[in-house]
Formats: C-alpha cells, sequence, structure tokens
C-alpha cells in the first residue's frame, strides 16, 4: 500500500514537472517573439531606413496599383513606430550632417538589399 502511494506521488510530481517545464518553455518563447520587436523599435535609424526601403520597393510591386502606393505606405511607416511619412522626413532633417545619418545609410541600403 505505501508502494502505491509513493508511486501516485512519484508520477504526480513527474507530471508536474513537466508542467512547468512546458510553461517555462512557452514563457521563454513569447519572451524571445516579444523582445525580437523592441530590438528594431529601439533604433530610429534603422527603424526609418526599413521603412524607406519597404516604402521604395512597393514601386515594384506589380500587383498594387500607383493609387495604392500612399496607402501601403503609409501601413509600413505605422509599422516601424512613425505617425506618418512626414515624422520620417522631419527626422531626416534633425540628423542631417550627423553621425546617425551615416548609420541611417548604411540600414537603408542593408535594407533595399533585403527587400527590393
Amino acid at each position: 500500500m505505501a508502494k502505491s502511494k509513493s508511486k501516485s506521488k512519484s508520477k504526480s510530481l513527474s507530471w508536474n514537472f513537466l508542467i512547468i517545464l512546458v510553461l517555462l518553455i512557452a514563457v521563454i518563447v513569447v519572451m524571445f517573439v516579444m523582445l525580437k520587436p523592441q530590438a528594431i523599435k529601439s533604433n530610429k535609424a534603422e527603424r526609418a531606413a526599413r521603412a524607406m526601403a519597404e516604402s521604395s520597393c512597393l514601386l515594384f510591386d506589380e500587383q498594387l496599383t500607383f493609387e495604392d502606393i500612399g496607402d501601403a505606405t503609409n501601413d509600413i511607416v505605422i509599422h516601424y513606430g512613425f505617425k506618418n511619412p512626414e515624422e520620417i522626413d522631419t527626422y531626416l532633417s534633425q540628423i542631417s550632417g550627423t553621425e546617425e545619418q551615416n548609420e541611417l545609410s548604411i540600414y537603408l541600403r542593408k535594407a533595399l538589399d533585403e527587400n527590393c
């Protein structure tokens, strides 16, 4: 009788351990997924470059009409954390002639290579 209770307790602990392990893995995966976009959001130059590159590539998308490019551009800009394309223009004028502009140029070339 004592062995039966011991085995039952052992199986219960094994299941509890397994459940905790699965939950821990799920939390780690969720944290990784949540932190990856934040890494992109933390660098304004990279976000602006990606938004500009993706918007530029719309010109070569044969499935989009010319009239739809403006809406698609707004969606891309918002996706990268800007309110509108004018906010990127303002940002570009603020960093003109700085090292940050050089960094943005590097990000932009890389994003254009990746997206177009």
